[in-house]
């Protein structure tokens, strides 16, 4: 499940404005060590949002995490912190991964390669098409897949799905 428990949600906002209070900073660490990428990521964001550190540690494991990257440079966007998005996957090719997976492979144990790009132009946008080819555990063959469209700017990312099949 992509979202964290929503009562610990509701703890988490109701904590952070106590963040300087070792208890509440031990609470929060106690989150960021929980195997779950949703509920640490639910956890970042609030501390995020009421301007309290987060380690880069947690912020690199969610953007290197290809269902949890797109959501997490969204969110990250929303709350006006794009810049604590780690740079290293702050690229085309992450992040149309991310938005195929997040959005069309959820749940599904998936081995992944990219293929190509292509530069496109669409009533919509303009910009570069992402190819990547695909198969499930288990699964014989490789299937295709297309995510876009990215910016022309190629040092630009969104998470546009305009194009994605």
């Amino acid at each position: 499940v992509r979202s964290s428990s929503a009562p610990l949600d509701k703890y988490a906002e109701l904590l952070a404005p106590f963040y300087d209070r070792p208890a509440v900073v031990r609470w929060f660490n106690q989150l960021f060590q929980i195997r779950s990428l949703s509920i640490r990521q639910g956890a970042a964001l609030v501390l995020i949002r009421n301007s309290r550190p987060v380690p880069d540690s947690v912020l690199h494991a969610l953007a290197a995490d290809d269902w949890h990257r797109a959501k997490l440079y969204n969110d990250l966007v929303k709350a006006g912190k794009a810049d604590l998005f780690p740079a290293e996957f702050r690229n085309q090719e992450a992040m149309a991964r991310s938005v195929l997976v997040g959005r069309w492979m959820e749940g599904r144990e998936i081995a992944i390669e990219l293929v190509g790009k292509q530069h496109v132009v669409t009533k919509a946008a303009t910009g570069y098409v992402y190819f990547f080819k695909y198969k499930e555990k288990g699964q014989e063959g490789w299937l295709m897949a297309i995510s876009g469209v990215q910016p022309d700017n190629l040092k630009e990312v969104n998470t546009n799905s305009y194009l994605m099949e």
